[in-house]
């Protein structure tokens, strides 16, 4: 508890503080506390992956100009004071938007953090956990799309899905969004829906650019990310990528379909990171998918154009949305599924299957495997596309209830589980799929 003496005290040099981080990036109190001057009005607080485990990047909004956020290892007695960038938007209007990164974070710590605005005011506390780089878990999710059955029903529908992955996987320390956050992109009501689960305040939430939340103002307004890129123009430099351990993150905006935009940045990013034993891309229009449409116009471009590039620079893994139902495939190279692998049987042995659908554990697998996930709020369901399954598909799913999924990366695994929201307030995992490397 502060004293009214010590508040006065320390107002002084907090205010000091403050003044010198106008012109520094990074500044120390000298006290155990930060003054409180009262608590700070502020909306859509989120976190996004940084460059690399080392970061974590924030925004928020206030109808203040000026902002700062403070974090400390939990339990010690200093905070460190970024500044925050700070700029107008027409995402929040008569706001400010405000971004900040912290640096220099080490792996599997807990850190404590507070939002400040002037003269004092902060925030409650909050905390996030750095990961272990060589071990860590992630959720997955698909298609949000608050609004599309009504704002304040997919924004509970929303929360209850977190709350639930969060009590069963509470080691999981990120969130991959594979598009369509919201049901209209310019929708104010929309995004506060979306930011409304406390687990956004502490878990790095990555989203992609849907079709639904395309709106190029609004989208890129919400979130700080990292490395975005420079090739293209207009939607195309939505996209993005971050590095965590062993894994590249690379993420692309598919409501455009400027290949060479694409080609150009993927291919700058995996140059800079070729150590990376996983390459995974996440966009939201799938090229194969089990939704009853099987024609539209992103699908087709990314068929004919995308995969080649994909298979030409190895990757391994393809995250999608859009469709609304879950699917996997085979690893595909060159649109041609490559079932005759190396799998891990039930007994620990390794043997080839043929088939590709004896078993969920593959060893050093040619081509590239794709996931479509389901909505994550079940405000909306397409039905799949027939009794069989088409050519690509390993396994698929349409119980027209609420998914999630877990990952689990190490440095010579990747695995994904996906579970469905049943009524009752249980579980229940529809798909597993490990993938191993010897090298």
């Amino acid at each position: 508890m502060i004293t009214k003496n010590y508040f006065l005290k320390q107002i002084l040099a907090f205010l000091f503080v403050l003044t010198m981080t106008y012109t520094t990036a990074h500044a120390n109190t000298n006290s155990s506390e930060v003054p409180f001057g009262g608590l700070l009005n502020y909306q859509n607080l989120v976190l996004t992956p940084g460059s690399n485990e080392s970061q974590r990047r924030f925004t928020w909004y206030t109808d203040q100009p000026g902002s700062w956020i403070a974090f400390r290892v939990q339990g010690s007695n200093t905070y460190e004071i970024v500044q925050a960038e700070n700029s107008t938007t027409d995402a929040r209007s008569g706001q400010f938007i405000h971004r900040a990164t912290i640096h220099g974070l080490t792996p599997s710590t807990i850190y404590e953090y507070m939002l400040l605005g002037a003269n004092g005011f902060q925030s409650p506390v909050y905390t996030f956990r750095t990961l272990d780089p060589n071990d860590f878990s992630f959720f997955i999710v698909g298609d949000i799309q608050i609004g599309a059955g009504g704002v304040s029903q997919d924004t509970l529908a929303w929360v209850r899905t977190m709350n639930m992955a969060s009590a069963h996987f509470p080691n999981a320390g990120m969130i991959l969004s594979a598009g369509d956050q919201v049901h209209q992109g310019g929708s104010v009501s929309a995004f506060d829906g979306l930011f409304s689960p406390h687990q956004l305040s502490r878990l790095p939430f990555a989203p992609t650019v849907g079709n639904h939340d395309s709106n190029v103002r609004f989208f890129p307004n919400h979130f700080n990310l990292p490395n975005v890129t420079p090739f293209g123009t207009g939607a195309t430099q939505m996209n993005y990528w971050f590095r965590y351990g062993s894994a590249l993150f690379i993420v692309l905006n598919s409501n455009t379909t400027d290949i060479e935009a694409h080609r150009g940045f993927l291919q700058s990013t995996i140059n800079s990171n070729l150590d990376a034993t996983w390459r995974v891309v996440m966009f939201h229009h799938g090229p194969y998918t089990e939704f009853r449409a099987q024609h539209y116009a992103p699908k087709v471009a990314i068929r004919n154009y995308w995969i080649p590039v994909f298979d030409s620079l190895g990757i391994d893994i393809v995250l999608n949305g859009h469709c609304h139902v879950y699917n996997r495939t085979f690893h595909m190279v060159g649109n041609e599924p490559r079932t005759n692998q190396i799998w891990l049987d039930e007994g620990g042995d390794f043997r080839h299957d043929p088939t590709g659908l004896l078993h969920n554990t593959v060893l050093d697998p040619i081509g590239t495997v794709y996931f479509t996930f389901n909505s994550s709020t079940g405000n909306r369901f397409y039905s799949l596309a027939g009794r069989q399954p088409r050519f690509f598909t390993a396994n698929r799913n349409q119980a027209y209830l609420p998914n999630f999924s877990v990952a689990n990366i190490t440095d010579n695994s990747f695995s994904i589980t996906t579970y469905q929201l049943n009524s009752d307030n249980t579980i229940t995992a529809i798909d597993s799929y490990t993938i191993l490397k010897t090298t």
